[in-house]
Parts: structure tokens; C-alpha cells; sequence
């Protein structure tokens, strides 16, 4: 493997390992519905809830990503602080992914989970983790090169201002959050996440930006094979299985848009003054009479081969 592959495969798998949710792309794909290319920081920002797994430890990794994704409230009101808060798990973006684990079924993703499970007969967490990789190289590459080059850009804004605000949200909590960890400390290790997620997040931007499909597809089943501990021949059916099964994702992806717009103009975080998604998107939503339980869901895939759906 080149030099180049390698590098997509470590981003790859950094987007769609250990259950963690929407991948990067299909989180800047949100956040640019929302706030369109005016604010590539909150493109960024939007991805950097995850820096969490560069941690040097266990504790620190736990308790980061803890604090990311349910604390938004800590993150200060600015373009980057609305693409950063998007993600959480709170009502963000990663709420409709981990929905199953609150017992919700007739979300999109989890109806595709439960198929997959019946499927290959896989457990939730594998099925969740293989459809999210699908998902962000579906959006990835679909979106080329526009979306690469905004999440490339965004982690190269991600400068001395961006990096303070994630330091004074949160680390004083870090700190009083991981045992013997003082708050000196708590400040450079998230300084030192930030910047590693960082380069991760330009290399992989660039590499959405200029690899074509057929690559960044063999490199993802390359990754999931290594993380998942199956040959290349299976895990190629599990990919190909969820290319069918979500090639509707933009459907889902604007449903979840509309809601965190709702759920934003209830904060004090900054939004751009006309993009236009929201209203016309609400529109649709309505005129479709989309099901909610707490959020917009969209309804059952084109096809359950399994039969359970």
C-alpha cells in the first residue's frame, strides 16, 4: 500500500471504528447545509468531537469524548463552536445514529442495522460500524471534491483562537474528570488531540478531495477487514451490502439538518444570516408529513433482503 492509501486508510478508520457514529464526512456535510462554504472552521469543528481517541490514555480518551459530545453548553458562541456542537450526542448528529441504543427502531439507520445483523448475522456494533464507514464514503465521494476541500481548508483555520475556546471549555472538566491529571496538563493534551486530529483531517480532506471512488472504497474495506478481523472477500459484501442499502443517505442526512437547525436557534451560537436549507427543507418535511419521535426520521429502506423490515 502507497504511502497516500495508508494515509486515507488511518483517516478511514479513525471515522468509522469503536461504534463512534457519523464519520467525518457526513458530519461536514451537515454543517455545510446548514452554515454552506461561508465558515469552513465550523466545517472543521463539526469533525472534532472525535479528537477524543488520540488521547494518551484510556481515562483521557473516555472522558474527552464524554465531554465533546454531551457538553456542549462549555463551547463558546462563535462559526466554529455552531460546527462543533452539531455533532453531539445530545440532539446532534450522532444522536440519530446511537438512537437504537434508547430502544428507537424505526430510524433509518437502525432499521439498516437490524437488517445487516439478520443479514450476516453480525453483531449491532459491527453492523453500525460498517454502515457508518459506507455512509462517509458514500458522502465523501459523492460530494467531491467540494466537501474534502471545505474539511481541508476548515483544519487549516483550526488556529491559536479555535484551539483556545476547546481549552477553556474543557480543560477544567478534563481535569477534575481523569485522576491525577492536573489542569496544566488537561490544557496540553487537548491542545495536543486538537492538533493530531487536525493533520488526520486535512490529509483526509484532501484525499476526498482528489481520490476517486473506486480507491477510497478499497481502502475503506481494507480498514474495516483490519479493524474487524475478516478477509477482504467478506467485508466487500458487507460494504456492498450497505452501498445498497443506503444509497438514500442524502434523504436521512437533510432530515437530521432540519432538526439541528430547529435545535441551534434555540442556542446562543451564531448561524448565517440565509442559507435557505432549513425553510425549504422544513417545507418538504411538512408537505411529506415525516414521522418524529424526537427528531425527523426517515422511514424503511428500499429493500430488507432479510425479510425483517
Amino acid at each position: 500500500m502507497s504511502a497516500r492509501h495508508f494515509a486515507l486508510l488511518l483517516a478511514l478508520a479513525f471515522g468509522c471504528g469503536h461504534a463512534w457514529a457519523f464519520g467525518p464526512a457526513a458530519h461536514v456535510y451537515i454543517v455545510r447545509k446548514i452554515a454552506g462554504d461561508t465558515w469552513p472552521q465550523a466545517a472543521f469543528g463539526a469533525t472534532l468531537p472525535d479528537m477524543g481517541r488520540f488521547g494518551v490514555t484510556e481515562a483521557i480518551q473516555s472522558r474527552t469524548a464524554n465531554l465533546t459530545h454531551s457538553e456542549w453548553e462549555l463551547m463558546g458562541a462563535t462559526p466554529f463552536g455552531m460546527g462543533f456542537i452539531t455533532h453531539n450526542g445530545e440532539w446532534g448528529a450522532d444522536w440519530y445514529v446511537h438512537c437504537h441504543h434508547q430502544g428507537y427502531e424505526n430510524t433509518y439507520m437502525t432499521m439498516r442495522m437490524r437488517a445487516m445483523v439478520n443479514e450476516f448475522g453480525i453483531t449491532m456494533l459491527e453492523a453500525e460500524d460498517i454502515l457508518d464507514g459506507v455512509v462517509d464514503y458514500l458522502v465523501g465521494t459523492e460530494q467531491a471534491p467540494d466537501l474534502g476541500l471545505l474539511l481541508k481548508r476548515g483544519a487549516e483555520l483550526y488556529g491559536p483562537a479555535e484551539e483556545q475556546q476547546v481549552v477553556d471549555a474543557y480543560a477544567q472538566p478534563l481535569a477534575d474528570g481523569v485522576a491525577g491529571l492536573s489542569l496544566e496538563q488537561a490544557e496540553a493534551e487537548l491542545r495536543a488531540m486538537g492538533q493530531q486530529y487536525r493533520t488526520v483531517m486535512q490529509v483526509y480532506g484532501q484525499q476526498l478531495a482528489t481520490a476517486d471512488g473506486v480507491t477510497v472504497r478499497g481502502v475503506l474495506v481494507q480498514g474495516l477487514a483490519a479493524y474487524l478481523g475478516e478477509d477482504l472477500a467478506t467485508v466487500d459484501a458487507y460494504v456492498s451490502w450497505g452501498e445498497e442499502m443506503c444509497w438514500d443517505y442524502e434523504v436521512e442526512l437533510d432530515h437530521i439538518v432540519v432538526a439541528i437547525e430547529e435545535e441551534l436557534e434555540a442556542t446562543p451560537f451564531q448561524l448565517p444570516l440565509a442559507t435557505g436549507c432549513g425553510v425549504v427543507a422544513g417545507l418538504l418535511l411538512g408537505g411529506l408529513g415525516v414521522w418524529r419521535i424526537r427528531r425527523p426520521l426517515a422511514g424503511a429502506p428500499r429493500e430488507c433482503r432479510s425479510g425483517g423490515l
